[in-house]
């Protein structure tokens, strides 16, 4: 599993992350209404899991590194990337997340050719390439 072919979805998601270190671990966190706590070089915020804490995780017991992987201390909760985060910090779908980092940190970062095959992997119908075409203009 985790195995896609080149230009799928996979490897645009991982080009993504990949672009989304570089932007500051701070910003993405205030710009996600985390309200980030700095602890050494990582971050503590309230859990995105805040269900499984009996006190609605008060005290902010996830830990985030720069490279983007998080751990909540009191509930286990764990994962990799920022679209997966910030995912669970809005209560959006991965898709959506990644679109609305793009937007608000990559806009021109994002390479054509992973325009391209997100397109293709998620749409082989004449509606995804209405959608590329459109992605193309509004990019520049």
């Amino acid at each position: 599993m985790g195995q896609t072919q080149p230009g799928g979805f996979m490897a645009v998601r991982d080009k993504i992350e990949r672009a989304l270190r570089a932007v500051p671990l701070e910003d993405i966190l205030a710009w996600a209404e985390a309200h980030p706590v700095p602890e050494g070089s990582e971050y503590r915020i309230r859990c995105i899991n805040v269900e499984a804490h009996a006190n609605g995780d008060k005290n902010a017991s996830l830990r985030i590194s720069r490279e983007g992987i998080w751990h909540c201390f009191s509930c286990g909760t764990k994962g990799r990337g920022f679209g997966r985060l910030v995912a669970g910090l809005r209560k959006w779908d991965i898709a959506r997340a990644h679109r609305e980092l793009c937007d608000q940190f990559l806009h021109r970062v994002v390479p054509e050719d992973a325009i391209t095959s997100c397109c293709e992997a998620l749409t082989q119908t004449p509606k995804g390439l209405n959608a590329q075409r459109m992605l193309l203009v509004q990019r520049g």
